[in-house]
């Protein structure tokens, strides 16, 4: 018999600071001892602002599987130059953060299974508002900390950071919203608020295509749209977008334009 590492748990935290780090590599680690000869991967979603680390410390294990984790972190953490300090300690909140409420987090799922597929469901009350405050502080304190750095790409890779934050908490939002259900009554007062949600949502995405801070697609709206019914809000913004479109187009008459 031959064994092979598959687990799945790459799918898992949606867009959220999941930050698990420590117990999956040493699960992985624990693997390699006891006969893996190899491994693969369900799924690389690339959430990088949010799961950075884990995402580096797996691949780095896959290089050097005896390398102590701390000591690969420690590496992850160098590339913020005189934020490295104020970078550990974000992560190591949300670390200590998941640890500290891991049984919540994990009832939470239990009923509706498929953990890694249906995060966004209960996102909002795996992750609540409160629970971002002091992860703000401390990249405040990073972005302080860069302010002055000789090198660009310092800064560049703590707004990195902080971008990816902000997308979890806006995408938190419009998850409380649907609050664990598939539809939004068009009548009611929450879905005005939805549609104000996923607008804000979607231009946030588009002004930060380039730096790749998350999947958009599979890791993101993919699982969106396939556990939300996004159609109603989406058709509210085409509605609007083409009113515009309209308003825009229409010819001017002493100045103003015609209705």
């Amino acid at each position: 018999m031959r064994m092979a590492y598959r687990p799945n748990y790459l799918h898992d935290g949606w867009v959220m600071p999941l930050v698990d780090v420590r117990q999956t590599a040493d699960f992985f680690q624990f693997a390699v001892e006891h006969g893996m000869e190899g491994s693969r991967f369900d799924s690389l979603t690339g959430q990088w602002a949010t799961h950075g680390p884990k995402l580096y410390v797996h691949l780095r294990l896959h290089v050097e599987p005896e390398r102590a984790v701390d000591e690969i972190l420690d590496e992850y953490y160098q590339a913020f130059g005189p934020a490295a300090d104020e970078v550990r300690a974000y992560f190591e909140y949300w670390e200590q953060y998941c640890r500290e409420h891991s049984q919540r987090i994990n009832d939470l799922y239990i009923d509706i299974g498929h953990r890694w597929s249906r995060f966004l469901l209960q996102a909002h009350r795996a992750f609540p508002p409160a629970s971002f405050a002091s992860a703000e502080a401390i990249l405040r304190r990073a972005r302080e900390a860069v302010r002055a750095a000789p090198r660009e790409e310092y800064a560049g890779r703590v707004e990195f950071l902080a971008a990816g934050l902000e997308h979890a908490q806006r995408a938190g939002r419009l998850a409380a919203l649907f609050d664990g259900e598939r539809e939004i009554p068009e009548e009611s007062e929450r879905f005005e608020q939805a549609v104000n949600a996923l607008r804000e949502l979607i231009a946030f995405r588009r002004a930060h295509e380039e730096p790749h801070i998350s999947d958009y697609f599979y890791g993101a709206s993919w699982r969106e749209g396939r556990f939300w019914n996004l159609r109603p809000l989406l058709a509210r913004l085409e509605a609007e977008a083409a009113a515009a479109a309209t308003d825009e187009d229409a010819p001017e008459v002493d100045g103003s334009r015609t209705p």
